[in-house]
C-alpha cells in the first residue's frame, strides 16, 4: 500500500501526518521515559510491567490515559525501552477521530526505532522530531526543521554533533501479509548526499507503539486475525475450485480422447480380425509344410557331407532333429570319416556310430544324428540341397 496524505484520509483526522497505516502524532502530547533492561521481557509481562510503571508514575489515572511503547536493542545487547501516555481528552481533542484503520504513533516512538548516532531529523509534512545519539531532543513544526534552526538550536543546547545531521522522511509504505509494515526512507545529509534506506517494522512492534485503548486495539487484532484467515481460506478455496475446474477440463478431454480411441478401435477391429485370421491360417500352413518337408531337409543336410562310398539303405526320424540312418561303408574307417565330417559342420548336438558290423558287401552301421535346434526355416534356406 503506498503511502497516503492525512488530507485524502479522513477529514476529521486534525494535525497528524498519515504514512501507510501510520498516524503520527504531535509529540507535545506526550510524556515519557526510557529503561534500560539486561534482557528482553515476553510481550505480556512487558505490557503488564509498562502499565504498572505509568500508573506508578502517572497523577492520573489509567483509563483517562492513552500510553503505548517501543523497544530497541542496544550494542551491548541489551533493551531500551521508551513508553509514553498522554490525555486520552487532549489527545482525541488535538488529533480529532483517528479510524480503526490507523495506528497512532507519537513522532519521536518512530524516531527512537530508527535513530543511529549522530543526529537526526524524523520529519512528516507538518511536524518533525529530533533525536540527538539516540535520545529524544525536541519537537518542531516542518518549517521551523531545517538544518540551520536545528544546528542553532543544538548549539544553544551545548550538544556537538558536527556534521552528524541527517534529515529522515519516509517516502513509501508497504504492508505485508503478515502485517508488518516496509518502509522507503530519504535520508539526507548536511553535505546535499541523499541514500534511501529500507526498513521493516514487525507487527507486533506496531502495535505495541500503537496509544488506542488497549481493549480496541485486542479487538482490532482479532478481527485482522480473522480477516487474514478468511481471506486465507478465500484463497485456499478459490485454488480448489481452479484445481477441481482443471481436473473437470483433463478429465473431460480425457474422456473425449478416449470415445476417439474407441471409434477407432471399432472401425479397425473387423480389419484387425481379418488380417488375423489370415495370419493364423498362413503360420498353419507354413507349420504343415515345414513338418511334412524337414524330414528331406535333414536327410539333405546328412547326405551332403555323405560320400560316394557311403550308401543309405534305411534312415527313422523319430522327432524334428533325432535322425537314425543305417548306411554301408567300404571301411569302418569311411563310416568314422563320415561322422567326424558331420560332427564338424555345426549343424549337430552329436552324431554318433552304433551297431557296426563287417559283412561281404561292406561294413555296416548304425548313424544317430542329434540336430541343433534351430529356426524350422533355417532347413528351408539350404545352399546346396540334394
Amino acid at each position: 500500500m503506498k503511502m497516503e496524505q492525512s488530507e485524502n484520509t479522513n477529514d476529521s483526522v486534525r494535525n497528524v501526518d498519515i504514512v501507510g497505516e501510520i498516524a503520527l502524532l504531535p509529540d507535545s502530547l506526550f510524556f515519557y521515559q526510557t529503561d534500560e533492561k539486561t534482557k528482553r521481557l515476553p510481550s505480556k509481562q512487558l505490557n503488564e510491567w509498562v502499565s504498572n510503571t505509568i500508573t506508578e508514575v502517572s497523577p492520573l489515572p489509567m483509563d483517562q490515559l492513552l500510553w503505548g511503547f517501543v523497544e530497541r536493542e542496544t550494542a551491548k545487547g541489551g533493551h531500551v525501552l521508551l513508553w509514553y501516555a498522554g490525555l486520552k481528552e487532549r489527545i482525541l481533542g488535538v488529533v480529532g477521530d483517528l479510524p480503526d484503520g490507523l495506528h497512532a504513533v507519537p513522532y519521536f516512538a518512530l524516531g527512537f526505532l530508527l535513530a543511529q548516532e549522530g543526529g537526526q531529523i524524523f520529519t512528516g509534512d507538518k511536524f518533525a522530531s529530533v533525536l540527538v545519539d539516540k535520545k529524544i531532543f525536541g519537537f518542531y513544526k516542518t518549517e521551523e526543521a531545517s538544518f540551520t534552526h536545528i544546528q542553532q538550536c543544538l548549539s544553544a543546547s551545548k550538544v556537538e554533533i558536527g556534521d552528524q545531521l541527517t534529515r529522515i522522511k519516509i517516502v513509501s509504505s508497504n504492508v505485508g501479509y503478515s502485517g508488518d509494515i516496509k518502509w522507503v526512507t530519504e535520508c539526507k545529509s548536511l553535505d546535499g548526499s541523499v541514500k534511501t534506506r529500507d526498513v521493516t517494522l514487525r507487527a507486533d512492534v506496531i502495535w505495541n507503539a500503537d496509544i488506542r485503548d488497549k481493549a480496541l486495539i485486542k479487538s482490532l487484532k482479532m478481527q485482522r486475525q480473522v480477516d487474514k484467515v478468511s481471506q486465507a481460506g478465500i484463497r485456499m478455496a478459490f485454488l480448489f475450485l481452479i484445481l477441481l475446474f482443471s481436473f473437470e477440463i483433463c478429465l473431460m478431454g480425457a474422456k473425449v480422447c478416449l470415445l476417439y480411441k474407441e471409434r477407432i478401435k471399432n472401425f479397425l477391429q473387423p480389419k484387425a480380425l481379418s488380417i488375423e485370421s489370415k495370419d493364423f491360417l498362413v503360420r498353419k500352413i507354413q507349420s504343415t509344410v515345414e513338418q511334412e518337408i524337414r524330414p528331406f531337409e535333414l536327410l539333405s543336410i546328412l547326405n551332403d557331407f555323405r560320400p560316394k562310398s557311403i550308401y543309405f539303405l534305411s534312415s527313422m526320424i523319430d522327432n524334428l532333429h533325432n535322425v537314425v540312418v543305417e548306411a554301408i561303408a567300404e571301411t569302418a574307417i569311411a563310416a568314422e570319416t563320415y561322422r567326424q565330417q558331420l560332427d564338424k559342420s555345426g549343424y549337430f548336438e552329436s552324431v554318433t556310430i552304433e551297431n557296426m558290423t563287417t559283412t561281404y558287401q561292406g561294413t555296416k552301421f548304425a548313424l544317430v544324428c542329434d540336430f541343433k535346434e534351430k529356426n524350422k526355416t533355417s532347413f528351408l534356406a539350404l545352399e546346396n540341397p540334394s
